[in-house]
């Protein structure tokens, strides 16, 4: 189960967070998918109905996924991050932004699609609010 808990860390979780933060899904996404995908089909009797269930219902929604209803633009205040994928060194959430913008000090602007990835590692988020934006 260790093996099944590191894959969906590698694989389902960043597809998760980049459908929910980004406008469109790309290739990267949808390998991501097939992967965890791969992985689900070999553990699946070893796992309670439920789980397998419910991630196979997760799997199959983000490979009928279009868009974000949410109306995203992404601009040089966009909140962006690369997150290096064996097979694409160049994926950032969101998808397709093209650039990494991650707060600094000097940072006047920022604006977050949705909750970042990594947060609990990075704390993007809190760090911009608590840090950045209310110390000027």
């Amino acid at each position: 189960m260790k093996f099944y808990r590191s894959r969906f860390t590698k694989n389902l979780y960043p597809a998760l967070f980049a459908i929910k933060n980004s406008a469109v899904s790309s290739p990267s996404v949808y390998e991501l998918i097939a992967r965890f995908k791969s992985d689900l089909l070999n553990v699946i009797n070893h796992i309670s109905a439920i789980s397998s269930e419910e991630f196979l219902e997760i799997i199959e929604i983000i490979e009928a996924y279009e868009g974000n209803e949410k109306n995203i633009e992404y601009t040089e205040d966009t909140f962006s991050i690369i997150v290096s994928l064996d097979f694409d060194k160049s994926f950032t959430i969101p998808v397709n932004a093209g650039f990494t913008n991650i707060p600094t000090n000097q940072t006047q602007n920022i604006v977050f699609t949705g909750y970042p990835f990594n947060e609990y590692n990075g704390k993007y988020l809190i760090n911009s609010v608590c840090n950045i934006l209310f110390l000027k």
